[in-house]
Parts: C-alpha cells; sequence; structure tokens
C-alpha cells in the first residue's frame, strides 16, 4: 500500500511538471529543477536512519505547512518545542487527513478507503508517530553524542553502528504504524498488533518510560566533556536546530 501512495505522489508530481508548476531554478550544470513539486523521497522513507528525516520525505510540503502553521505557533513564546507542540501537530495531520479522505471519498482513494466519516486509522497512526518524534529527539539528544567523533575526524564504528540501529528501529517503527492507517478499523489494526506481540508499543513507550524515569542523567554521564568543547556546542546546535524544525509525520 506504501508502493501505491508514493507511486501516486509522484503522478501528482509529473502533473505538476508539465504544467510549468514546481519549477526551483537551474543546477550548477544548467538541468531544470522541479523540487517545489516534490512530495515524497521514497529511498529517504524506505531507509531512513531517523524518524525526523523519515517524516520529511514523505507529504513534504504539507509537513513545511504544519510546521510553520502549528508547530512553531503553539510553542510559547522563549520557549523551545517540546512534548505538546508535538502532540498537538500529530493531532492536526489526524484532524487533516481525516477531513481530506471524508471530503474525497468519492474519487481516486474510494477503492483504497471505502469508508467515510472519521478516519479511526489516521489518528492511531499519527499519535503514535508523535510519540516516536519525541522518542527520537530523546535519542538524539541524549544517546548520539556519545558516539560522535570529534571535529575533523571519521566516524567511528560505534557512530556507524548507532545510525544502522537508528534505521532498523525507525523502520520497525513505521511497519507498526502503518496498518492503521490502511485498515482503518480498531478490530483490525488491534489483530494485526497481537500477531506482532505488540512490539512497537514495547519498543516506543518503553523507550519513553526509560527517558523520562532517569536515563537522561545516565547517558549524559558518557557525553564527552573534555577535549570536545567545540563538538559538544555543534551536537547542541544541531538539536536546537531540529527541535525548531521537528513537524509531524503526515499521511
Amino acid at each position: 500500500m506504501r508502493v501505491e501512495e508514493a507511486l501516486t505522489r509522484f503522478i501528482y508530481k509529473g502533473a505538476c511538471i508539465s504544467t510549468g508548476l514546481g519549477f526551483t531554478g537551474y543546477s550548477p550544470t544548467g538541468q531544470s529543477l522541479w523540487e517545489g513539486a516534490a512530495n515524497v523521497n521514497i529511498l529517504s522513507v524506505e531507509l531512513a536512519p531517523n524518524f525526523k528525516l523519515l517524516k520529511d520525505s514523505w507529504n513534504m510540503n504539507t509537513n513545511v505547512w504544519l510546521r510553520e502553521c502549528i508547530y512553531k505557533r503553539v510553542t510559547p513564546k522563549g520557549k523551545k518545542p517540546g512534548f505538546w507542540s508535538i502532540m498537538t501537530t500529530a493531532l492536526m495531520s489526524s484532524v487533516w487527513v481525516s477531513l481530506y479522505f471524508d471530503i474525497h471519498k468519492n474519487d481516486c482513494f474510494h477503492h483504497v478507503f471505502p469508508q467515510h466519516g472519521i478516519h479511526v486509522g489516521s489518528y492511531m497512526t499519527l499519535l503514535l508517530a508523535g510519540f516516536i518524534t519525541v522518542l527520537s529527539r530523546l535519542c538524539r539528544t541524549n544517546i548520539r553524542p556519545i558516539f560522535l567523533a570529534a571535529p575533523g575526524t571519521s566516524p567511528s564504528a560505534f557512530k556507524r553502528g548507532y545510525d544502522i540501529t537508528g534505521t532498523i528501529f525507525t523502520i520497525l517503527c513505521l511497519n507498526y504504524i502503518t496498518p492503521p492507517f490502511f485498515l482503518n478499523t480498531v478490530r483490525g489494526t488491534l489483530r494485526v498488533w497481537q500477531a506482532t506481540d505488540w512490539y512497537g508499543f514495547w519498543l516506543i513507550f518503553g523507550g519513553l518510560a526509560c527517558f523520562y524515569s532517569g536515563a537522561e542523567k545516565a547517558f549524559k554521564s558518557f557525553h564527552p566533556l573534555q577535549g570536545a568543547d567545540t563538538h559538544t556546542t555543534i551536537g547542541r546546535q544541531l538539536t536546537m536546530k531540529n527541535q525548531t524544525s521537528d513537524g509531524c509525520h503526515c499521511d
């Protein structure tokens, strides 16, 4: 089903390009670019090293709107976006998708989503995606700095292992939260999750419980403190940048 969704977006992109929409200039070699019409990067979705990159690579233009109009605006002035900013954006994303499929229930999506009314699957999928986003941010802030190499040096084998682990985690989470979106039934979704021994809930909420029960201090005790001030500063700057650009995975 994800392949069908992705192919639909590629057709949209081709339609936009054929009408002249989405032009973003020329490459250094003179090739015309149409990134404004792009709405999915399938390779980054299926093999994303972290959940943020996955979100940014699927339904990209809608995610920009969610980030600028919801995520940043619900954050109190002078404070960094946090848990409630992420979950509010996830809820708004769920409402948007549910309304979208209800409005278009008689068009080309009808054979994929025959039900109408509240699209309960979108709430289940996208709210879970919000919790995964929170967990991914905590991992990036508290675990990733442990494996970062000093500035000017090549990544270590431990950093590569961290990246591979992140890719596996992202794939597992994506495959767990996708079924409710396409099944759009609570009973059918619970059957799928039961058949997988509820592993997604163990990963997501077990990880959140670990961090909120005091694991943050334990991980930070392994952060490089001496001879890596610049390295730590860069890591914090990247983390702050990501916090201001996190939206919520939509559709």
